[in-house]
């Protein structure tokens, strides 16, 4: 960088065959990136017609085509570096949609798995048990007393057992047996009763 800072018309020659001389080192030694060391040194040359002569020199020497290629390869590896960034997103983005969407599902599964509990046409294997509360109950003339739970489904009983005292409220588990009855039982009471589902 010194080089050409105190160049005058005098020692022009000698500078300008300095300027040769980095530009000729720099292109035998790195013949992968443009030298640009001639074009940096003349930048502190102080005479405007010194460092126009200058440029000139380092100009002359300087490898425009092998710098355009390397702005030519700069340019496609940072477009491929995009696009490989572009895909690795869109990749993370369907993974998460992947995931989401089967997350969804599992719950929807789920939630039929409990909705068709105890119904003759369900169309999944449903769950082995689940508990609720009651909402309301009916004493029909004929049959057994009749409960529908907070969760919209509606019991009959099947059996002859005295079910005890029952009141909206209570809390029940109904159980799917190895035959494929069902039992509930009234958690307060402890009482087992055989049900079937109507609604």
């Amino acid at each position: 960088m010194q080089i050409l800072s105190r160049c005058t018309i005098i020692n022009m020659t000698a500078c300008l065959a300095t300027v040769f001389a980095v530009s000729a080192t720099g292109n035998t030694q790195d013949n992968a990136a443009p030298n640009l060391k001639a074009f940096e040194m003349c930048v502190s040359v102080e005479s405007d017609l010194e460092r126009l002569a200058c440029f000139d020199a380092a100009a002359k020497t300087f490898d425009f085509k092998k710098t355009q290629k390397v702005l030519d390869n700069s340019a496609h590896i940072q477009k491929e570096a995009e696009r490989l960034r572009a895909e690795a997103k869109a990749a993370r983005d369907a993974e998460q949609r992947l995931k989401a969407e089967a997350e969804a599902k599992a719950k929807a599964l789920e939630a039929q798995k409990k909705e068709e509990f105890g119904r003759a046409d369900a169309e999944v294997r449903t769950v082995d048990l689940i508990e609720d509360e009651i909402l309301r109950i009916h004493k029909p003339k004929v049959g057994g007393i009749v409960l529908m739970l907070k969760n919209s489904q509606v019991w009959q009983q099947v059996d002859g057992n005295r079910p005890g005292r029952i009141v909206p409220g209570m809390k029940v588990k109904i159980k799917k047996t190895r035959m494929g009855g069902y039992l509930m039982t009234i958690e307060l009471s402890g009482k087992v009763i055989r049900v079937k589902r109507i609604i």
